[in-house]
This record gives structure tokens, sequence and C-alpha cells, in this order.
């Protein structure tokens, strides 16, 4: 789970020092203003992020945006490989805030990032 008091220092875990400042900036942003527990853990996003970038992912398919958290991080990942992630989510709600998340993480990470209800 991650914790609103943890978030606005995303520069403590190795993993995250991967990200763009300007990821780092949507998500600091994202978790001021929209609930972020239960998305993620670190412990799981270190993982995944490893993961992603030890296999060059291009393409990721993610069931369940919520708000956005995980997506953002995945596309600021796959960015550099001009991938694509498709999140797919029951909520148009959580879909727009992704979007809009993405968006301030910049062009190239809101480019990555396809969603589907």
């Amino acid at each position: 789970m991650v914790h609103v008091s943890t978030i606005p220092d995303l520069t403590l875990a190795p993993w995250q020092a991967t990200l763009a400042p300007a990821t780092l900036e949507a998500l600091r942003e994202l978790a001021s203003v929209h609930p972020v527990a239960g998305s993620t853990s670190d412990g799981e996003m270190k993982i995944l992020v490893e993961w992603l970038n030890a296999h060059q992912c291009r393409n990721v398919l993610q069931l369940g945006t919520f708000v956005g958290w995980s997506a953002l991080i995945i596309a600021d990942q796959i960015a550099p490989r001009g991938g694509t992630l498709m999140t797919v989510d029951p909520s148009a709600h959580g879909l727009i805030v992704c979007q809009q998340y993405a968006k301030m993480a910049g062009e190239i990470v809101a480019s990555m990032i396809a969603v589907r209800i």
C-alpha cells in the first residue's frame, strides 16, 4: 500500500530515481489530490520496474487503473522504447484522472497511455 505521507519525497527508493522529473512531479501532485492508498506498493513497484527494464518491455496491458499511479510509472519506464501501455478500468473517472496526470508528466508519457473502459 502506498502511504500519502511517503509520497512527497519520491527520491528515497533507488528505482524511483529512474523516473523523469516531470513524472515525479505528476505523482506528487496526484498523491496530494487523490487517494493513492491501495495502489501498487513500493516493493511491488520496485519489482515491476526492474522487470520492465530487464526485459526491455515495450507494450504493457494493465488491468485496473484506479487513478493512474502505476500507469504513470509504467508509461515512464517504457517511454524510451516507444511502447504503449493499455490500461483498462470499469471506472471512467479513474481513467480521466490518469489521463490528466499523464499530461502533467509530459507529452511522451501521455502518448504512451491508451485507456479503455
